[in-house]
């Protein structure tokens, strides 16, 4: 074996260990566990019209994975891993060292986006891949059997997430412009037979799950404001403007330095880069700003690698276009603006396989900064959780192998002691709170409402349903609005007020806020 082979597969291992690596690390109390909540605590005739498959998924994950929340984070992290390498196999051929140095550098900035959460955003990208891999396909040979496959996984991507309707109008442009040489009627008979198909699909998909289309329109959208979509949309979009400008710019250094044979300006171009990535680029929360960072990168690279001078959607080009086209995909209709667009950098392997990218060497220089930047940040910010070197706790049970901080896992301590106190008294237990998710998941059929992600402490709708569902049996209300401290706040929330106008009481506990009636 070679020594450059040695170095890929050995670089290729680091990539791997690290991308698993960080399953072990944080607990949220929210996204992770209302996903599957949603899938293992309510009956799939009431699971959300905007994600049903998705949680058809989760719940033949159950299978294997029980309640051992390692077991789903491993399954979202080989789907992701799935992601890089399927649309690698779609093309056929060998993989080299390249290959594999480019799949590990993939799998090392993308982990400060991998948010250890089995869901919807997990399984689009993954059905993502897939539509790529087989408009590949479609590409190099167009038949009636891969239009079919092609619509089919689209159609599925939809009913994984809704908003991935926006699939439906990107591929048949996709379909139209492989064609656009055909005569007219030919031209326009694959893409209206796609549109087609796709229709056909998608509403038998639902009158399958939803007869007579019942509950279809029931989910509550309102937490999907469209002026606050457009405006994280164009708050994001400035940021990676400026960011495309600045790598520019360094571009632009980089041509007038290459040519000279003094390495002392491409230790300036490294030092300048790594100060812009600490100071321009920072760590902010959910690693916003090095998402934004890396769509602005991966348009710079896959825009220049562009041939301008052939057609947008000629063989030299399709694979180029086709991924600015997706970059759209994972960000539509999200409230978190365009940083789920960051996670469609799983392509980029299958983007360049037949190309000697532009100004590699450029690139080859920045990276050295941007995979130590990555991983900073990747310690740093954990999904939802304090930094890695905060995390020395190991919790157990249906968490056991992951690491949290000594706050939470006392808190969750308590509240195991707690509720089995109140339990063992007979006294039924119920959640209510943003943070609640995580204590349906550990206490199923506690949550007052399994299908509410948002559960606001000012309301008293919390309190009727409690009263409502139980009015004579002695209950108590588990609050968890926030993440938890060492000591409970002293405020007063609008519920807790109601709570205690309706004879509840609230228990001695310096870390929960439970309230309770006899």
């Amino acid at each position: 074996m070679s020594f450059n082979k040695t170095v890929s597969i050995l670089f290729f291992a680091f990539g791997l260990i690290y991308f698993f690596s960080k399953i072990f690390f944080g607990i949220d109390f929210t996204d992770s566990f209302y996903h599957l909540n949603v899938a293992l605590d309510s009956p799939s005739e009431n699971y959300p019209s905007t994600f049903f498959l998705s949680s058809y998924i989760i719940k033949g994950a159950s299978l294997f994975a029980g309640k051992k929340i390692i077991i789903y984070r491993v399954f979202n992290a080989i789907l992701i891993l799935l992601s890089i390498v399927i649309p690698l196999i779609s093309l056929k051929r060998k993989p080299n060292k390249n290959d594999l140095i480019l799949i590990s550098i993939i799998l090392i900035l993308i982990s400060p986006l991998n948010a250890n959460i089995l869901g919807y955003d997990t399984f689009s990208l993954f059905f993502l891949s897939l539509v790529f891999s087989l408009l590949i396909l479609y590409r190099r040979k167009p038949t009636g059997r891969k239009l079919l496959l092609l619509s089919l996984a689209c159609v599925l991507a939809i009913f994984i997430r809704l908003p991935n309707l926006i699939l439906i109008p990107l591929i048949s442009l996709s379909i139209y412009l492989v064609h656009h040489k055909s005569v007219s009627s030919l031209r326009l008979k694959h893409p209206i037979l796609f549109v087609a198909l796709s229709i056909i699909f998608v509403i038998s998909g639902y009158l399958l799950q939803y007869p007579g289309l019942e509950g279809l329109f029931d989910w509550n959208n309102d937490y999907h404001n469209p002026v606050e979509l457009f405006k994280n949309y164009g708050i994001d979009a400035i940021y990676v403007i400026i960011y495309l400008g600045v790598l520019f710019l360094f571009l632009q250094f980089y041509k007038r330095i290459k040519n000279r044979n003094d390495n002392v300006y491409i230790i300036v171009l490294i030092l300048a880069f790594s100060l812009f990535l600490f100071f321009g680029v920072g760590y902010e929360k959910f690693s916003r700003t090095y998402i934004l960072f890396l769509i602005a990168l991966t348009i710079l690279v896959v825009g220049r690698q562009i041939d301008y001078k052939k057609e947008l959607f000629g063989k030299t080009n399709f694979h180029l276009s086709v991924y600015l086209l997706f970059l759209s995909v994972l960000a539509f209709g999200s409230n978190t603006g365009l940083i789920k667009s960051g996670l469609i950098i799983v392509l980029i392997p299958a983007v360049f396989y037949i190309r000697v990218i532009k100004d590699r060497i450029f690139y080859t220089i920045l990276l050295l900064p941007l995979i130590f930047f990555s991983i900073s940040i990747n310690l740093k910010n954990i999904y939802e959780d304090l930094p890695l070197w905060y995390l020395d706790k190991e919790l157990d049970e249906e968490l056991a192998w992951v690491r949290t901080s000594e706050i939470r896992k006392e808190y969750l301590q308590d509240l195991e002691a707690t509720v089995d106190s109140l339990k063992d008294e007979g006294i039924e237990v119920h959640t209510w709170g943003n943070k609640s998710h995580i204590i349906n998941y550990l206490y199923p059929g506690s949550a007052l409402s399994v299908l509410e992600f948002f559960q606001p402490l000012d309301t008293d709708r919390p309190v009727r349903e409690l009263e409502n569902k139980s009015p004579n049996s002695p209950k108590a209300l588990i609050l968890s609005g926030y993440y938890p401290v060492a000591k409970s706040s002293d405020s007063i929330y609008y519920i807790e007020e109601e709570l205690i106008e309706n004879g509840f009481t609230r228990l001695n506990n310096s870390r929960l806020r439970i309230y309770w009636k006899k």
